[in-house]
């Protein structure tokens, strides 16, 4: 899936324009930050990315109730009427577009691919005039207890996520704090350092901001591996390093 599918199926497909100069106005914080004017370049990329792929994880925990339900209808109501009648509005419209006589054939094209093994299914009802019930039923099933692996696999895993997480907090704040206090101490009784002193505060900010700048990245890097979904990592990546570029400015502030 590329960027323009996920920009269509994220939400923003009729809103380009809109969606577009929003992300010019926010890459226009760059004039308070350099760092800030990447806020727009990475909304523009990575919010419809990260938009979809929710909208496809919610629709992939929905596929068991989808499929029970249409097994529980299947030989009482006619496809159309049972499309109609589930809980989602993709298939919903599939129903109305077969009842106002589109070939079913034809209605099904262009839903979303996570729906594809409930219209594999419904294709071959349609096709056999056999009935699927027990099919879609072995299918709710197997797709209940794949999204349950899933679950405990996220779950096993949360506390590694937690932990990068929280490392872009703290680890900011507390080389802010430690910059803060040593800029702060007095050296006007050693004249050799005291000279040294501003070029080392100045070379220890830009070290300390490159730190916490690459382990955001690094940490977005690895949310977005846990996920199996890499196009998230340069979101992940950029508001992450944007949050502790952020806290190590502010503990840089902090007056002992």
């Amino acid at each position: 899936m590329n960027w323009l599918e996920d920009l269509e199926y994220s939400g923003f497909g009729e809103r380009k324009l809109e969606f577009l100069l929003a992300c010019l106005a926010l890459s226009g914080l760059g004039v308070f930050h350099p760092l800030l004017s990447l806020i727009g370049p990475a909304m523009l990329v990575g919010l419809p990315v990260f938009l979809a792929e929710m909208k496809r994880a919610r629709l992939k925990k929905e596929l068991p109730s989808i499929a029970l339900e249409i097994s529980t209808l299947w030989g009482i109501l006619p496809m159309d009427e049972i499309l109609i009648r589930v809980k989602n509005k993709e298939l919903n419209k599939v129903g109305k577009a077969i009842k106002a006589g589109v070939p079913p054939i034809k209605a099904f094209e262009g839903t979303s691919r996570e729906l594809d093994p409930i219209v594999k299914l419904l294709k071959n009802g349609y096709k056999t005039g056999g009935d699927i019930s027990l099919a879609m039923r072995h299918l709710a099933e197997d797709l209940a207890e794949e999204e349950g692996i899933k679950e405990e696999i996220n779950s096993s895993l949360s506390v590694e996520k937690l932990t990068m997480i929280g490392g872009t907090i703290v680890i900011p704040f507390v080389l802010g704090i430690t910059n803060s206090l040593a800029r702060s101490l007095d050296y006007s009784g050693l004249s050799i350092i005291g000279k040294g002193t501003i070029e080392t505060s100045r070379m220890a900010f830009i070290g300390n901001s490159i730190y916490v700048i690459e382990y955001a990245i690094i940490a977005g890097l690895y949310l977005g591996l846990v996920e199996g979904n890499m196009k998230k990592s340069l979101l992940y990546s950029t508001a992450l390093a944007l949050v502790s570029f952020f806290i190590y400015n502010i503990a840089l502030g902090f007056k002992p």
